[in-house]
């Protein structure tokens, strides 16, 4: 599989409260110095890649308990790429804040190389109005495979070996996503 975006991911109404109670001023963010995994401890010190993140579910662990109101945007677009869930990695969102500079984090990968499986993909899904494009990188990290815009209820699906990086927002005042790694496989 290749990069791919699936459009209207949640039906309106599902949309509409989902980004109502995770784009709210009482939801349960955390600071962080990186908000993405990072194998370079110089660029990981350089990097403007601070912002707010929460975890739903991390290895078996439900950690939140607003869990329950994000794992159907994972079944949605699984359904809709007519595959079969098998494993559930990590669900969390990031948001990034516009700090009026132009910047990409560091290409990464979301895991270690060595912990995926060919079944491995990784879905970013988009919340809000906002900008903020992710970009895909070739094996060297320099050479842009595919630039994915920022589309609200919007997700893009790929190989969880892919490095990819997102972006800050230049014209919002922040960038909202569901981050998921899963397994999934044809269904038969």
């Amino acid at each position: 599989m290749e990069i791919i975006t699936v459009k209207n991911v949640l039906m309106p109404t599902q949309y509409r409260n989902l980004l109502g109670l995770i784009d709210h001023g009482g939801f349960g963010w955390h600071y962080r110095n990186h908000v993405h995994y990072v194998t370079d401890n110089d660029a990981a010190e350089t990097s403007d890649s601070h912002g707010l993140m929460t975890m739903f579910y991390n290895e078996d662990q439900v950690l939140s308990p607003h869990y329950n109101a994000v794992l159907p945007v994972l079944c949605n677009i699984v359904d809709l790429l007519d595959k079969r869930l098998t494993k559930l990695h990590r669900i969390h969102a990031c948001l990034t804040i516009n700090i009026n500079k132009d910047h990409a984090f560091y290409p990464h990968t979301d895991y270690e190389a060595t912990r995926m499986s060919d079944d491995w993909f990784t879905a970013v899904y988009y919340l809000g109005e906002s900008d903020g494009d992710t970009v895909f990188f070739e094996d060297d990290e320099t050479t842009v495979r595919h630039v994915q815009k920022f589309e609200p209820n919007s997700a893009t699906v790929f190989s969880g070996a892919i490095k990819h990086s997102g972006s800050l927002p230049r014209t919002h005042p922040k960038r909202l996503v569901l981050n998921f790694n899963f397994d999934m496989e044809e269904t038969v």
